[in-house]
């Protein structure tokens, strides 16, 4: 029956899943074929691909399978795989959630801003100029900036852009910004991962494709063409928590653009004038969930709401107050309860002056954590966080570091010196901007790099299946078992001639 075989499928996911993320564990099996194998059935024969799996376990526990394949997360199986010894030292980072605005991007004044001609007076480093938000704010990026994230992912870390831009501006940056495995928007509320070519599933390849700018140092790879696909389970759980489903109208990418055109230039974006979001938005008005509820009240308390391209959150910029609704505006910002009346489902975070709203759920921490959980890291002892802003607090006290290449608000640096241990500042006279944040990315690619060596001298002499069967005989008992009461299903499901 059709549920009966989703909810096997659902099963074997996990199972996968749980495989993926013990990134210690190597079996000699491809992780995202035998998915995209179990997602499209009348491909192969899923009874034969769970067989192997359960094999393959056992041959594993028993140290009879060599080492030489690992499972990949799906949002990083380009990247190289680390001994599984390395990966398995606490203090090692395994993911870096990094803020974007004042984190990786820059905003000098207009007077020094640089074009992307110019470099920052050292050889091979050029400053790359990005395109300017919705509000008009342009910022930079280094070459070295980019090529020390490539570095990262290359050595297998997951790295997070965690942003509170709005997303058609996350859309339009993309080219200039550093290639990572996952994309997080609207202080947390879209999520989205890279696509290419190379997906087996069509159904996650996504209609537009970015192509990154060329920049000093850049390799062939970090210029391929990618795409983007939405986090459907993360965007229904916050459809569900407040956001509800109006909102989104107007903000999804066209997919008719791409009908009927003769090549890929036909489906890039036009950075510099559109992001191909053809339908007007749903004004506040018609919005549905408690997240609208709550701007409503706001607006009519008569504050002047920020939604433009906001699909689970909306901002109060103080700038756009007037008159009486400023002091309101102060009140809001210092918690009083009696403006606005914040109802317990909806969270907030301050940034810039502002204020955004977003459902409770939300936000930069959260989406995080929900990112680490899905890839079994631990966010309290293997990630680090690259922050500057008040918005970025929360999400920085609950990683195992934070590096911080600038100050922006007096009460992050409050924060800051209350946990000397959790935050590395980068930044000192003549180590600013752009070369703060160089710096703080090459203090975690030593302590990566480091760590790794340190863990792999533990092992050196010792022979690959003393160390490999023993450390995994347990842990493949377990899967066994698991996969046993899979496959139980599973023959009753497909034994029939006719399926």
């Amino acid at each position: 029956e059709e549920g009966e075989r989703e909810g096997v499928i659902g099963k074997l996911n996990r199972l996968l899943l749980s495989i993926k993320t013990r990134t210690s564990l190597f079996l000699a099996i491809n992780p995202m074929k035998s998915l995209s194998w179990l997602a499209a059935p009348q491909q192969g024969a899923p009874l034969v691909r769970c067989a192997s799996l359960t094999l393959s376990l056992s041959l594993l526990g028993r140290g009879w399978i060599p080492a030489a394949h690992a499972f990949t997360s799906p949002i990083r199986s380009k990247h190289k795989q680390r001994s599984c010894c390395s990966l398995s030292a606490s203090n090692v980072p395994r993911i870096i959630f990094s803020d974007i605005d004042g984190s990786l991007v820059h905003y000098p004044k207009k007077n020094d801003l640089l074009s992307h001609e110019e470099d920052d007076g050292t050889e091979d480093n050029m400053i790359l100029a990005l395109p300017p938000s919705a509000t008009g704010m342009r910022g930079i990026i280094s070459s070295k900036t980019l090529s020390a994230c490539r570095d990262l992912r290359t050595e297998g870390v997951v790295l997070v852009l965690v942003s509170g831009m709005r997303t058609s501006t996350l859309f339009n940056r993309l080219p200039y910004l550093p290639r990572a495995d996952v994309y997080v928007t609207e202080a947390g509320g879209r999520i989205f991962y890279p696509t290419s070519d190379d997906d087996d599933n069509d159904v996650v390849n996504s209609f537009f494709q970015y192509a990154p700018l060329e920049y000093s140092g850049a390799r062939e790879e970090d210029l391929e063409l990618f795409g983007l696909r939405e986090d459907m389970t993360w965007r229904t759980s916050l459809e569900e928590g407040g956001a509800g489903t109006e909102a989104y109208i107007g903000n999804e990418v066209d997919s008719n653009r791409c009908d009927g055109a003769e090549n890929e230039e036909e489906c890039l974006i036009d950075y510099e004038f559109s992001v191909g979001f053809p339908e007007e938005e749903v004004p506040v008005a018609g919005r549905s969930g408690s997240l609208w509820e709550y701007a409503r009240q706001l607006e009519g308390e008569g504050f002047v709401l920020d939604t433009k391209s906001y699909s689970t959150c909306f901002r109060v910029n103080r700038k756009h107050q007037s008159g009486v609704v400023v002091d309101k505006f102060d009140a809001l910002l210092a918690g009083d309860s009696s403006i606005g009346h914040n109802p317990r489902e909806i969270g907030k975070s301050t940034n810039l002056g502002c204020i955004d709203y977003y459902p409770a759920s939300s936000g930069k921490r959260n989406s995080c954590s929900y990112i680490a959980n899905l890839l079994g890291i631990d966010m309290t002892t293997e990630s680090v966080c690259i922050c500057d802003d008040d918005n970025d607090i929360e999400m920085a006290l609950a990683c195992a570091q934070a590096y911080i290449p600038r100050l922006g608000s007096a009460s992050m640096g409050d924060v800051v010196q209350r946990n000397p241990t959790k935050f590395i500042a980068t930044f000192q006279e003549g180590v600013e901007a752009t070369a703060a944040t160089e710096e703080a990315l090459r203090l975690i690619y030593d302590s990566v790099v480091v760590g790794a060596e340190n863990e792999t001298t533990k092992y050196a002499g010792m022979d690959n299946n003393d160390t490999i069967g023993p450390h995994f005989s347990k842990m493949a008992e377990d899967f066994s078992k698991l996969a046993e009461e899979i496959i139980a299903p599973l023959r009753k499901a497909f034994s029939s001639e006719e399926t």
